[in-house]
């Protein structure tokens, strides 16, 4: 702005002989650009910006022309809403900085610890200004220098060189121990001989750093934040990251307590410190003292290792390791890891009582409208023989709830696969329903029918064991969500879904009548089903036969119908 003022107060002096002439713009009509687009400056309109643009500027300063709105609007270089002489100023600048030549040069010391890229800018008198960065070797940008000299941009393609000898593009480059010293082209000589320019290497010493990364999810508070610290040069945190996993295998981890997550680092970067802080209240029926980190492998097997130098802090609630190994890490719960053969040790503990916890499922927030008609001291008391009788729309709700909850604990609490027994036609107008666990082992409608239900998955989802339901009644189902179904969402092999006297009604956005999808074999008896998928009618049986017999060879085996 400065140097636009003084160009402003010079033309202002070269134009003092004649009454400036200064307008305001006027609104344009629409579609006043409608062929080509013009930019700020281009006062001919010819879609360049040259000379001429302004001598028809510093004309129409000296009240020899006029100008049209369109042209009083790209004359107006800093947007005032007045065409004056610091437009002429500015249009006389952007006209200049027109003819600046940019270009780059990238060069590499010798032993290849050091990069530098040269950013030049060549003005038309030849003038050249040159920003240096330097990256270590991560890549990094770790230093800027500047420096200017009369002369045209210094090429890439030069020799460059341990000592003071010229490449093609007429410089050289001294590599030397103390710095190094950029000598100029020749044809500019100084009093004591060629320009030469001195670099400082940027400062590598290695200090210690360390930063903290907030891990406090709401679905999983166990973990509030982790520590990284480290001996290292530059900004640590261009250095190493820490980040919420997306490994799935990792997020499901046998006994992970809170969520995992990823360190990674630069090449730079040794053997670094980790200190995990956690919630102590939100360990909810893990003991403090059976906390453990395992470290994720991927080296051809994918393994889970524990951590052995993890060093406890119970007072200020941390666990400290320091590891070599990028990678990834997770709190997790020592006798849990027992039980499924992963660690050594652990001590065998048992929760009473799982409503005085929130479940994972609670945490997760996919819950509908079932912890508002959940009575979870109903489900603990209600209870027997793995069994929940059920005759009330709060009673399901209730039941869902426990059989969900428990499913976070199932390798603690015995018993971890339920029965639902319904006693009662059940109306779920008005709700949105949350689909049961993996833990539902049979339905019993006992003829009963379940209405106007609307969930997303289906009735169960993400069944992985044999699941019996018959003797119920769906109508008006609204199920939403992929490869959905009324009664179950995803099923997995070597399940066995076995449906007898069962009837389903209503729409399913995609996946099918009974079951979405998955590898799970069905055995389907007195079944019927009349869905809306995806807007496409569905029926089963497609048909029904009455008083027929077939004795056919199909593919040279015997079928007899009936059989």
């Amino acid at each position: 702005m400065r140097k636009s003022i003084f160009l402003a107060a010079a033309l202002a002096a070269v134009l003092c002989t004649a009454p400036l002439h200064t307008g305001a713009l006027e609104p344009l009509p629409p579609d006043v650009f409608p062929d080509i687009w013009y930019g700020p400056g281009d006062v001919t309109m010819d879609g360049q910006l040259n000379i001429a643009d302004s001598v028809l500027l510093q004309q129409y300063l000296l009240g020899q022309v006029e100008l049209t709105p369109e042209q009083m609007l790209l004359a107006d270089m800093d947007f005032d809403g007045t065409v004056d002489i610091f437009d002429l100023a500015l249009l006389k600048q952007a006209i200049l900085e027109q003819q600046s030549i940019y270009s780059k040069a990238e060069f590499v010391s010798p032993d290849g610890s050091y990069r530098m890229v040269f950013s030049m800018k060549t003005n038309y008198k030849q003038q050249t200004a040159v920003t240096v960065t330097w990256y270590d070797p991560d890549g990094d940008p770790e230093q800027t220098d500047h420096f200017s000299y009369n002369g045209a941009a210094i090429s890439g393609e030069g020799t460059w060189l341990n000592d003071f000898t010229f490449g093609d593009g007429n410089y050289a480059i001294g590599w030397k121990e103390d710095a190094v010293y950029v000598q100029l082209p020749p044809e500019l000589p100084t009093n004591d001989g060629f320009p030469v320019e001195k670099l400082n290497y940027p400062d590598r010493t290695r200090v210690p750093q360390q930063f903290t990364e907030p891990l406090n999810f709401e679905e999983a508070p166990e973990i509030s934040s982790v520590d990284i610290a480290t001996d290292c040069y530059g900004d640590i945190e261009r250095k190493m990251n820490v980040t919420r996993s997306g490994h799935w295998m990792v997020n499901n981890a046998v006994g992970i307590v809170g969520t995992a997550f990823q360190v990674t680092k630069k090449d730079s970067i040794g053997a670094y410190t980790v200190t995990l802080h956690y919630n102590e209240d939100e360990l909810r029926w893990v003991p403090e003292g059976n906390l453990i980190v395992l470290a994720y492998r991927d080296e051809g097997v994918q393994i889970f290792q524990e951590i052995t130098d993890l060093k406890r802090d119970t007072e200020a609630n941390t666990l400290t390791f320091t590891t070599d190994q990028e990678g990834y890490f997770l709190l997790a719960d020592a006798y849990t890891c027992k039980c499924f053969g992963k660690v050594s040790k652990g001590m065998p503990y048992e929760v009473d009582d799982i409503t005085q916890y929130t479940s994972d499922w609670e945490r997760s927030g996919a819950c509908g409208d079932l912890l508002q008609l959940a009575d979870k001291n109903w489900a603990k008391e209600n209870l027997a023989n793995s069994t929940f009788t059920v005759s009330s729309v709060s009673e399901l709700a209730s039941a869902i709830y426990y059989i969900n909850a428990t499913q976070s604990i199932e390798h603690i609490l015995p018993g971890h696969r339920y029965k639902i027994v319904l006693v009662a036609d059940l109306d779920l107008s008005g709700y949105t329903w949350s689909p049961v666990s993996d833990g539902l082992k049979e339905l019993d409608g006992g003829g009963h029918t379940i209405s106007h239900m609307t969930v997303t998955g289906g009735f169960a989802d993400q069944i992985s064991d044999d699941l019996s339901v018959h003797d119920v009644t769906f109508t008006d189902a609204d199920v939403t969500g992929r490869n959905a179904g009324i009664l179950v969402g995803n099923t997995r092999y070597p399940s066995t879904i076995t449906l007898q006297n069962v009837h389903v009604q209503g729409s399913v956005a995609s996946g099918g009548a009974f079951v979405g999808s998955g590898s799970a074999e069905m055995e389907l008896t007195d079944c019927t089903a009349e869905v809306m998928i995806g807007g496409e009618p569905y029926t089963y049986p497609q048909m029904e036969l009455t008083d027929c017999t077939a004795e056919v060879m199909l593919a040279g085996e015997p079928y007899t119908y009936p059989e």
